[in-house]
């Protein structure tokens, strides 16, 4: 028998409307008709109380007009094969569209969190793509000795410019390098440090740690000279966006970048350990048709983001060199001072 080719269009309209709709989580499967009533009789059956129903039913008619709507876009346009499949998911629990592995209510909304993404992508840019103690050095002492030195007096112009960019991203280093220099050897410390003091200042780190876990820089994923294993870049909180925002206030809000990425609930129940991976917005569609729950529907700041699990095979390497020439463990090369780049954190195991 001939094996019926998927329309990718109708696949793909299919993961722009349904990936992290919640509407759509929490009707699937529950559109069969065990009930005389149909969805009526689910919602009496659900509730405690007559109370309950009503707020039962609102919450049903609320995620129906938007599920129906979708399936009217479908008829619109023809769809036939994608109104067939979200049909199918509605009624039949177990159902899952061609590259989805895991239904959507068998995964729970996660938030990847990140303070200051514009300062934290120009500390990630030069940890991977310098990540050399004497840049810093160079630097801080020219700036001290009242000799700067400018971009043609450095072997490597990329390397000057982020170097000069991280700088004036965090005008504190320089005394932490000043003091790296006289008094203790461990390379990568005094930007942990000048980092976190200028990023996490004025936020109650308790309020980000709540139900969530700090995010690191990934294993093998930068220079073996620099000491920054422990410097906190983020934060995996398993709740959904709406709730987490809800803790802070709105000038904290504006500071703050967040991504919503689906995951198993078996996976959270367990504290697996998650590779977080950041890769620039064109790149994006391939890892959510790759990863599909995995994935974050959304973008902020022009990166999205996709979760592996942190002990599949070297998945760094394999991020990283979906967009990057070469070995890219530890260094990246760009081409141009613009570039964008891919990058990895990893979740905490405390």
């Amino acid at each position: 028998m001939e094996e019926k080719q998927v329309p990718e269009d109708q696949l793909a309209f299919i993961r722009q409307k349904l990936l992290g709709n919640e509407a759509f989580a929490r009707l699937r499967g529950r559109m069969a008709q065990p009930f005389s009533l149909g969805m009526l009789g689910h919602c009496i059956d659900a509730a405690n109380s007559p109370t309950d129903f009503c707020r039962q039913w609102d919450e049903f008619s609320s995620d129906a007009r938007i599920i129906g709507n979708i399936l009217a876009c479908c008829k619109r346009e023809g769809y036939t094969w994608a109104f067939n499949q979200i049909d199918e998911a509605l009624r039949v629990p177990t159902h899952c569209f061609p590259g989805e592995t895991i239904p959507f209510h068998l995964t729970e909304s996660c938030t990847v969190l990140i303070v200051d993404f514009p300062q934290m992508l120009k500390a990630i840019r030069w940890i991977r793509c310098v990540g050399s103690v004497y840049s810093l050095d160079r630097y801080v002492r020219g700036y001290f000795d009242n000799k700067p030195e400018s971009i043609t007096a450095w072997p490597n112009k990329l390397d000057y410019l982020l170097t000069k960019d991280l700088f004036e991203a965090l005008p504190i280093l320089f005394g932490h390098v000043r003091k790296r220099i006289s008094v203790y050897p461990y390379v990568g410390q005094e930007l942990v440090d000048a980092y976190e003091g200028k990023v996490f200042k004025d936020f109650d780190r308790a309020k980000l740690m709540e139900n969530g876990r700090r995010l690191l820089l990934a294993h093998d994923a930068f220079n073996r000279e620099l000491e920054v294993w422990e410097g906190c870049f983020g934060y995996l909180i398993h709740e959904d966006q709406g709730k987490v925002l809800a803790r802070f206030s709105r000038e904290e809000q504006k500071r703050i970048a967040t991504w919503t990425v689906r995951l198993p609930k078996a996976s959270i129940e367990k504290d697996n350990s998650f590779l977080v991976c950041f890769h620039p917005e064109n790149g994006h569609e391939r890892w959510k048709g790759a990863t599909n729950i995995y994935a974050s529907p959304g973008y902020h700041d022009g990166y999205g983001v996709a979760l592996l699990d942190a002990f599949s095979n070297d998945p760094i390497t394999a991020h990283a060199n979906f967009y990057h020439e070469g070995d890219c463990k530890n260094r990246i090369t760009l081409s141009d001072f613009a570039d964008q780049i891919a990058f990895e954190l990893q979740t905490a195991t405390l």
